[in-house]
């Protein structure tokens, strides 16, 4: 399977011979992006550089607000949760906040006064955000 991060992909739903070798020989990514998917327009582009950019921007937003609901514990508990079963009751499964994939952020406990969440992309970027109130 060849990577198809940053790039530009082809996706068509048309069962035609004619137009699935017209698609196969487009030679860049321009030349894919020019197409104009032939007689019935069965082609669509899907910049994958841009989709991946807004769903990792989408979990980071979630995340922080998830942060913020930390600090909240934090301000009502004197310390941030210390065990996973205390941060998904006192936290998520208040918010309910999840990636773009729908993972739960990953909570880890550093201290009373420090912790981290994080998430993975499906490609293997994590992200992650730190909470501390030293």
């Amino acid at each position: 399977v060849q990577d198809i991060q940053n790039k530009r992909i082809a996706i068509t739903s048309s069962d035609d011979t004619f137009l699935r070798s017209d698609v196969g020989g487009l030679a860049n990514e321009s030349a894919i992006a020019n197409y104009d998917g032939g007689i019935d327009k069965a082609l669509a582009t899907v910049d994958t550089e841009a989709l991946r950019n807004q769903q990792v921007k989408h979990s980071r937003q979630l995340m922080e607000k998830e942060a913020s609901m930390l600090y909240t514990f934090f301000t009502e508990n004197s310390r941030f949760p210390a065990t996973q079963a205390e941060y998904d009751s006192g936290v998520n499964n208040l918010t309910g906040y999840k990636d773009t994939w729908g993972n739960d952020f990953v909570y880890t406990y550093a201290s009373d006064t420090e912790a981290t969440l994080s998430f993975t992309t499906p490609w293997g970027k994590s992200f992650n955000v730190r909470v501390d109130m030293n």
